[in-house]
């Protein structure tokens, strides 16, 4: 009978998962509710199969995680609103998802279907994103984009999200995924996909208009173009080309934009709170004030107006700025557990790299790798001019990610990274 259950339980929690990255690029609904349903079919599995054995292994990783939130739920009881920041705390259970997607996906024919079912969704509402910027249609929240330029050709796309700068993280990350996975596919039909999903992911980006987004993708991709290990740059540097003139014809407004931006952020005279130096201005203020426990955790949009400048006309609900925001509302001692955590991952992701380059991997392991660096690489730059971080959608998609990769060092350590390929079916 236990064995029963857990074989079905088993499947739910694949099956879930394979909804997961389906669903992650358009709806936070539906992506929640099934990595939570998939969480709940390992946990039956676990002790219907009774594999739950206690046996710690300490890792810094986790160590720096658990200090992150330690401090945060400690800076939220030590603040005037401790009930309202401890609800406000309850996205930390996000980073449960790591050891779930890292436990699934350490079965490879898992890791490669979710590869290709993110490498669909993601082709698939970054056309529909591309589609929003030329006739500024948005099917599901039936109100009309806002222009890039009042007047001009173009809109602010943003897909199904709420929000366009959440729209263009989110298929910045992605996009950068999928050009670290293409070079490395075997199977033509994937790698075409793989690489449709890149070109059209990064356009869908770019056409959301977040500035912070497209310097992320440009950055990024010039990562990857210098990329030792690559079979081959041609393929992305001709479809990188072709998006340079893409983009240079079809966005003619993001030069206006940039020259925009650049005009306001050094008028001391402008009166705009958008602009992200008076937001990181204020948000140092409130840091050098309470800089052991923070303001907690939702209290940073009440406290903005005490140390906002007087040419500030907004009040923002965070800091712009992933390391801000945390040592704003946590203070500074969480900011340092958040840095350190994202050291450790970086230098696991490093490592794996060149223990598979060493032995003279090559295939989709390799992609894998350097799809989850490049992607963390572009998020971190992202989010130092968002709170990415903050922002569950693309939180999820992070944790994701990151999950993924401890699913493949899994299959690496298992396999000594010599034996059979990885390949796509």
């Amino acid at each position: 009978m236990n064995k029963r259950i857990g074989e079905i339980s088993r499947n739910g929690a694949i099956y879930s998962l394979y909804g997961f990255f389906l669903s992650t690029t358009f709806s936070l609904a539906l992506e929640q509710n099934f990595i939570g349903l998939a969480m709940i079919f390992v946990i039956i599995d676990i002790f219907a199969e009774r594999k739950f054995k206690l046996k710690p292994h300490p890792d810094i990783f986790a160590f720096f995680i658990l200090l992150f939130v330690i401090w945060s739920i400690i800076s939220a009881l030590v603040n005037p609103t401790p009930l309202n920041s401890l609800i406000a705390l309850k996205e930390e259970w996000l980073f449960l998802m790591i050891p779930l997607i890292g436990y699934l996906c350490r079965d490879e024919k898992i890791l490669r279907k979710c590869l290709v079912l993110f490498g669909i969704s993601v082709a698939v509402i970054s056309l529909y994103g591309i589609f929003q910027h030329f006739t500024g249609i948005d099917f599901y929240h039936g109100t009309p984009l806002h222009e890039v330029v009042p007047g001009s050709h173009g809109y602010r796309a943003r897909g199904f999200f709420t929000h366009r700068m959440t729209f263009g993280i989110y298929y910045a990350v992605a996009s950068m995924m999928l050009l670290g996975l293409a070079p490395f596919v075997e199977n033509r039909k994937t790698k075409i996909l793989f690489y449709i999903g890149f070109g059209a992911a990064a356009l869908a980006s770019i056409f959301s208009y977040s500035r912070g987004a497209q310097l992320a993708i440009l950055a990024g991709v010039m990562l990857f173009v210098l990329w030792p290990g690559r079979k081959s740059w041609k393929a992305p540097a001709a479809l990188i080309s072709l998006m340079v003139v893409v983009t240079i014809f079809a966005a003619p407004g993001i030069q206006k934009r940039y020259s925009d931006i650049v005009d306001i952020e050094l008028n001391s005279e402008y009166k705009w709170g958008g602009t992200r130096l008076l937001i990181w201005e204020a948000s140092a203020g409130m840091i050098a004030d309470n800089p052991v426990f923070g303001v907690g955790q939702g209290n940073y949009y009440d406290n903005y107006t005490d140390y906002r400048a007087p040419r500030d006309d907004r009040v923002q609900g965070h800091a712009h700025n992933d390391i801000l925001n945390i040592a704003a509302y946590a203070g500074i001692p969480a900011a340092i557990f958040f840095v350190g955590f994202w050291a450790v991952m970086v230098y696991k992701m490093v490592g794996l790299l060149m223990k598979l380059r060493k032995k003279g991997v090559c295939d989709l392991r390799y992609g894998i790798a350097a799809g989850v660096f490049t992607a963390s690489f572009v998020f971190f730059l992202c989010s130092g001019f968002e709170a990415a971080f903050a922002d569950e959608e693309l939180r999820l998609l992070l944790m994701a990610l990151w999950g993924i990769f401890f699913g493949l060092n899994r299959i690496v350590k298992a396999t000594g990274g010599i034996t059979e390929k990885i390949g796509m079916t």
